[in-house]
């Protein structure tokens, strides 16, 4: 009876192919749960900057000075988003080189 080959060109395609794609997911799933982790901390930034303003602005006795509150309460969130741009930015960069 002849014997074969237990390793053939077919069957180590194939084991390149699955390591492929078994790292491709790895890494997909680390980028999805990057992704998550910033989304879920932009929105706590986002939920805390309106607390501290909606304080500010309720403790606030005078009209003037709550214009002032007001116009100066987008300043943290703005500060946040752009933080959180370039992050989104840097994540995406990063998956994109890969």
């Amino acid at each position: 009876m002849p014997s074969f080959p237990t390793t053939s060109p077919l069957q180590s395609g194939l084991a390149a192919q699955f390591e492929l794609l078994i790292d491709l997911t790895h890494r997909s799933c680390e980028a999805v749960r990057t992704l998550s982790e910033l989304h879920l901390q932009y929105a706590q930034q986002l939920l805390q900057d309106t607390a501290d303003a909606s304080h500010s602005m309720l403790n606030c006795t005078d009209a003037f000075q709550l214009a002032a509150i007001a116009a100066n309460a987008g300043v943290p969130a703005a500060q946040h988003l752009q933080h959180y741009q370039r992050q989104l930015f840097t994540l995406m960069n990063g998956v994109q080189q890969t």
